[in-house]
């Protein structure tokens, strides 16, 4: 696997900027920002990276905001958006996961979307899949997610008939 090293073709910036782009058949990163990462394997340790576009994906420790692979391991990382035919979070937190097969392990989670989701000691805000196992706690159940409405809709009313009130005032 090839390390993020300055090269002619890819200078690592002075003061601390991220590389613009590291590609190759494997890549692995330690301790490096990158702006994006391209290859068939990529090995990440405690990096910051914008963007993974891979075939296998293995995060460990960083920060990630968007990957997209066939397989995605992320362990106690963080990351906004994955999006992967087969994923493993443990102990990280993320925004958005969207996978075929998805296996939660600890951590905190925004949005898990997938076939079949596992899910153990997680927190979610919103869980979907065809098929759920493990212990899914839902933050919002049918009668939580109907007075939410609810009350948003009087909300919504309520600011605009104030506006209006307010203009006729004037």
């Amino acid at each position: 696997m090839s390390e993020a090293q300055p090269t002619e073709q890819q200078p690592i910036p002075a003061a601390g900027g991220a590389v613009p782009e590291v590609t190759g058949e494997a890549v692995r990163l330690s301790q490096a920002r990158v702006e994006a990462v391209r290859a068939e394997q990529v090995d990440i340790a405690q990096s910051a990276v914008r963007t993974v576009r891979s075939g296998e994906a293995d995060i460990r420790g960083s920060a990630v905001l968007h990957v997209e692979a066939d397989e995605a391991q992320v362990t106690e990382s963080y990351v906004a958006l994955v999006r992967a035919d087969s994923v493993r979070l443990e102990k990280g937190e993320s925004g958005l996961v969207a996978a075929q097969e998805l296996t939660v392990d600890g951590g905190t989670n925004w949005a898990v979307v997938g076939g079949v989701v596992r899910l153990e000691d997680t927190k979610a805000v919103l869980v979907i899949g065809e098929h759920l196992d493990g212990d899914v706690r839902p933050l919002l159940d049918l009668k939580g997610a109907a007075l939410f409405g609810i009350l948003a809709g009087v909300s919504a009313a309520f600011l605009l008939w104030a506006r209006e009130w307010l203009r006729r005032r004037r």
